[in-house]
């Protein structure tokens, strides 16, 4: 849930809960005051019909039913007109009532003094106060009722008032506080929005300080923060070009060594006294000589311009094995190693030149482990080509299987050293990997070897 929508809800709720209690205590109140002045009146009505009661019975000749009925009827005109008056005797039966017939239960008098009890009769809400009496040895209990409705009509009418109130300062407060969380989150919706845009490499992206409350100050810290990651980019920047200025004049420099070199051996090459061996070797030290100029200049793209457009030929893989392997045969011997290769044939889509140095890195790698042999299989699985390079070497402890494709990360440092290693093999690997958009991925067992996996587009067609 979004700032705004937080801060408006949450308002709205406390603004609700806050006048739902404050009118439910003030209607209460207001209520329960109302009815405790009427239950005051209507005692005092009684105590005075009462003592207008006892009076006149004690100067009425007889206390029969008919004497008591009429008594009671000259009381009642003392009373409001829509009062009742009920009198029982002793034995609690009616002498007198002029109470409806659906007169509500009249409880046992157990406390001295008046009672009183509120009673709904024919939908009006009455109060009737009673009280058990002696006169002339004769016990009576009288009760009188004086209506309350209008405490109950004016309640209802402040509830409906309040209802109505109540809405429309809703409605205000709900609009003021629309009003006021967007002021609140509006700045905060700026940074944000700047937030992205840096991240999306607009570093000069600033935002304009409004106010001088915490979000202003917050703004200011932004914008401060921003000028320094602005200032520190523009410095890598600058480094990175001067590192690529000095990766092109490095690749300018090493094209005049391996010019001469593919220069002297193809004189070799040429000369009518040379053997055939002669010959041989100087043939393969030309032709290695021209792949790595060409080298030379896809390592500079790949490593360090990060140049991601080399064109992918449609390859026959088992003429590249045989190439791999007429390459690494001198350097087999040198080892004591061997290379066996077990692909299915098929027509794959790779770059020869990286490619084949990528397979050059992990063998290499391979050897640098002690592996004696050390086995490429590929089949074709789906639309993809699949290809493992197993060996027999060191392997690789489990917990640096992912840190080997960074670059200058070495497994045993000082056997890398003594095998003049920088740990750049298996990262410029992972990198022609990426080109041919693939993945290496280990399987590795200290002591018994290590396989790494390869997938690869299959080409459209094949010859």
């Amino acid at each position: 849930m979004k700032l705004f929508t937080r801060i408006f809800f949450f308002t709205v709720l406390v603004i609700t809960i806050s006048m739902t209690a404050l009118s439910f205590f003030l209607i209460s109140s207001s209520f329960e005051n109302a009815k405790k002045t009427e239950i005051a009146r209507a005692q005092d009505e009684y105590k005075m019909l009462r003592a207008s009661f006892a009076t006149g019975l004690y100067s009425a000749v007889t206390a029969e039913n008919a004497t008591l009925t009429v008594l009671c009827r000259r009381l009642e005109r003392l009373l409001p007109d829509d009062s009742c008056t009920m009198l029982l005797d002793v034995n609690r039966n009616t002498v007198y009532t002029s109470f409806p017939d659906n007169a509500p239960y009249v409880p046992e008098n157990e406390k001295t003094g008046a009672y009183s009890f509120i009673r709904n009769i024919d939908g009006r809400y009455v109060i009737c106060t009673m009280s058990t009496f002696s006169v002339n040895d004769a016990s009576y209990t009288l009760i009188a009722s004086h209506s309350i409705q209008s405490v109950f009509d004016e309640t209802k009418k402040l509830c409906d008032s309040y209802v109505k109130i109540y809405m429309i300062m809703l409605v205000a407060s709900m609009v003021l506080m629309l009003i006021l969380s967007y002021m609140i989150s509006r700045p905060v919706g700026k940074l944000s929005a700047a937030t992205r845009k840096i991240a999306g490499g607009s570093y000069s992206e600033r935002v304009s300080v409004e106010a001088h409350d915490e979000i202003g100050a917050l703004a200011e810290s932004f914008n401060t923060m921003a000028d320094e990651v602005e200032s520190h980019i523009e410095a890598l920047k600058d480094e990175a070009r001067r590192r690529e200025e000095f990766t092109a004049a490095f690749a300018h420099e090493l094209k005049t060594p391996l010019t001469s070199v593919i220069g002297y051996a193809d004189m070799i090459f040429t000369d009518p006294a040379a053997t055939d061996d002669i010959r041989k070797s100087a043939d393969f030290i030309r032709n290695e000589g021209m792949r790595l100029e060409a080298l030379s200049h896809k390592m500079m793209e790949l490593t360090v311009l990060k140049k991601q457009s080399f064109t992918l030929l449609d390859m026959d893989i088992c003429e590249c094995m045989t190439d791999l392997c007429e390459t690494l045969d001198v350097v087999l011997q040198r080892f004591g190693a061997e290379v066996s290769c077990d692909t299915e044939k098929a027509y794959v889509r790779i770059e020869p030149d990286l490619f084949k140095t990528l397979l050059l890195n992990l063998i290499d790698n391979s050897l640098k482990a002690d592996a004696k042999h050390v086995e490429i299989t590929g089949h074709t699985e789906d639309e993809r080509y699949e290809l493992a390079v197993r060996d027999d070497g060191h392997g690789i402890p489990e917990d640096e299987q992912e840190r080997v494709k960074e670059a200058f990360y070495m497994v045993d440092k000082m056997r890398s050293r003594k095998q003049h290693g920088a740990g750049l093999g298996l990262s410029i690997a992972q990198a022609i990997a990426d080109i041919h958009g693939t993945d290496l991925r280990f399987e590795s067992i200290v002591g018994e070897g290590t396989t790494v996996y390869l997938s690869l587009e299959k080409a459209v067609t094949e010859e």
